[in-house]
């Protein structure tokens, strides 16, 4: 299934193709950026992507991956995805990941907004999640300017607590906070 294009005024975000290896590669390749198993390799990083289009064949409409298109340069700065999340189980998540000289310019959250827009608009999602380790305080900031809040409990990926984000659909506001 192909993700649409999603535009805001700075960025373009379309799906992710292997041609874009080296440019996904110094986002996931940066283990300050993918500080929980960055790629140690274009190799790995091609593989990665080949995976990531393997699996958006079977998602449901609407959710997929993205690269973050600088539209000033042309180049991939980043990627977004909206994805099935196994904590909390059953949820829809929204993740973000930029390369570290775009961070501060408030890239991760425009992407961001528009993938969660599309999410509650074309994917029909009535709640999204985000998981984030309390300490990225970059990433909290980010959840936050998408109107997340977060919701308990805490849960466990790769061995690391992460707190639980959670934004509603437009109207449905407080609705189903509760985890």
């Amino acid at each position: 299934m192909a993700v649409p294009l999603l535009a805001t005024d700075r960025l373009l975000l379309r799906a992710p193709d292997v041609a874009d290896t080296a440019a996904w590669h110094a986002v996931w390749g940066d283990p300050e950026v993918i500080w929980w198993g960055a790629d140690p390799d274009l190799t790995t990083s091609r593989r990665r992507i080949e995976r990531i289009r393997t699996v958006m064949e079977r998602l449901p409409e609407g959710l997929g991956w993205w690269v973050v298109v600088e539209q000033a340069s042309g180049g991939v700065v980043g990627t977004v995805a909206l994805d099935r999340s196994p904590v909390p189980e059953g949820s829809v998540e929204i993740g973000w990941h930029l390369r570290r000289d775009r961070w501060g310019l408030g890239y991760a959250a425009e992407a961001a907004a528009a993938v969660r827009d599309h999410g509650f608009g074309a994917a029909g999602l009535t709640r999204i999640v985000a998981t984030i380790v309390p300490e990225n305080h970059r990433s909290v900031r980010v959840a936050e300017r998408l109107g997340m809040v977060r919701v308990p409990p805490d849960v466990i990926r790769s061995r690391i607590r992460h707190g639980v984000w959670a934004v509603e659909a437009p109207g449905r506001s407080g609705v189903g906070l509760q985890g």
